[in-house]
């Protein structure tokens, strides 16, 4: 056993591409140990994809409110809600250093000047960006970067020293009450609480590393440049020519299943850059020959759906949220039993007939739905001519608040009085 490990964290229909994360560490950093967190389990669908590493459950890492986490929180969430939890298990194993990766992410050179930042910093982040331009030019709006957060979770170096160990039980209780993707309130998962680290732990290291965490978002200050065989990494349009090894290259936003037709697996703003071109095809023939698209079709999210295999929607996610906050909770939140929380849900008329899941319809795929728009402007043009505009003004604030799915509680009678309760002046009153 090494004394540094990487981990990442995946659903068992991920594994094909932990097995990729996985190979290219051991090509190019074969000293140091790899695991493997699946978070929902062995599935007898995916046997024949078993991981090629050491992997855990994450049901095995005793989690006390493992049942509300994965309940109350949808995928994405839940995967970056255990993280601070997975760091502290690889450290309870003696490792002394720690370096999370996402799974989309390829290793393309050594990582050891990490390694060995972190002999001095005992928490390591990557900025998604890190050079300013009176004229932007990247492809994402900083706007865009700073709702996500400043630094790019995909990747963060821990050492185990008592600050950090502060840093991951400060992380922790957060991500179990605040990991949502909530842009209006503020949250986006795990990342955008990062933004606090660098006050909060001034020992933090703000990587300046050209070659780390290259990915979409930073390609336009960074051209890749293949020499000898080799990936590196050089600033894009500016007369620097200095050469910084490629360390790893984060793949995130590709369409992962459409890996054998470019034209979908590659976001098109980019499709004209030859540099990208180049390492993406690269990542593709990998996808490929793991059989990502085959193995990805199974199985659905078993925290997607009730024991029954209705679809939890993220509506049933944050009334459960609400009612968490207000010490209310059920032993399984999945059950379907009697007294269930899906009883209750049923009862009120708040569970979809059929078993698709309805956070994924669009307005586009509904029928003449430019037809309901105009129905929608014209009712909204009479209840100005109706109430005046004074009071429309403040309906659209309210409604702000009112819309926010977990004050749509009033919709399930037996909990109606946790939103009477509520005081919504702070959200609608634009002046406080």
């Amino acid at each position: 056993m090494s004394s540094n490990v990487i981990f990442t964290i995946v659903t068992s229909n991920y594994i094909p591409m932990s097995n990729i994360l996985g190979d290219s560490i051991r090509l190019n950093q074969p000293d140091i140990d790899f695991i493997v967190f699946v978070i929902d389990g062995y599935d007898q669908a995916v046997a024949h994809c078993e991981s090629k590493y050491n992997h855990i459950y994450v049901r095995d890492l005793a989690i006390e409110n493992l049942n509300d986490l994965t309940f109350k929180y949808d995928l994405t969430e839940f995967c970056t809600a255990i993280k601070p939890k997975c760091f502290e298990y690889v450290f309870s194993k003696g490792f002394a250093k720690a370096i999370y990766l996402d799974p989309d992410i390829y290793v393309f050179s050594s990582i050891n000047s990490i390694l060995n930042e972190l002999n001095e910093h005992p928490i390591c982040l990557a900025p998604h960006i890190i050079y300013p331009e009176v004229n932007y030019s990247g492809h994402w709006p900083q706007g865009r970067i700073l709702a996500a957060g400043v630094y790019n979770l995909g990747f963060v170096g821990i050492c185990n020293t008592e600050r950090s160990a502060l840093f991951l039980k400060w992380w922790n209780v957060n991500l179990d009450k605040y990991c949502f993707n909530e842009r209006s309130e503020g949250y986006f998962t795990d990342q955008k609480w990062m933004n606090f680290c660098p006050i909060y732990f001034p020992e933090t290291l703000i990587m300046r590393d050209m070659g780390v965490d290259v990915a979409f978002w930073n390609i336009h200050e960074r051209e890749i440049v293949k020499s000898n065989g080799s990936y590196f990494v050089k600033r894009r349009n500016s007369e620097n020519k200095e050469l910084t090894p490629l360390k790893f290259f984060h793949f995130s936003n590709l369409k992962f299943r459409n890996a054998a037709n470019f034209e979908h697996f590659i976001p098109f703003s980019f499709a004209g850059i030859p540099d990208v071109i180049e390492i993406v095809e690269f990542y593709g023939k990998k996808l490929i020959e793991s059989d990502f698209a085959l193995y990805n079709k199974v199985p659905n999210y078993k925290y997607n759906y009730f024991e029954n295999g209705i679809h939890i929607n993220k509506m049933h996610r944050r009334f459960y949220r609400r009612l968490l906050d207000n010490g209310i909770k059920y032993e399984n939140p999945f059950s379907v039993g009697e007294a269930s929380f899906f009883s209750i849900l049923k009862k009120n008329h708040l569970i979809s007939n059929d078993r698709d899941n309805c956070d994924n319809v669009l307005v586009r795929s509904q029928n003449n739905s430019s037809l309901k728009f105009n129905i929608v402007k014209f009712v909204l043009r009479m209840t100005v001519k109706l109430i005046g505009f004074k009071n429309y003004n403040f309906l659209c604030r309210f409604m702000l608040w009112l819309t926010k799915y977990e004050n749509q509680l009033f919709l399930v009678k037996d909990y109606d009085k946790l939103v009477s309760a509520e005081k919504p002046d702070a959200y609608i009153n634009i002046n406080k």
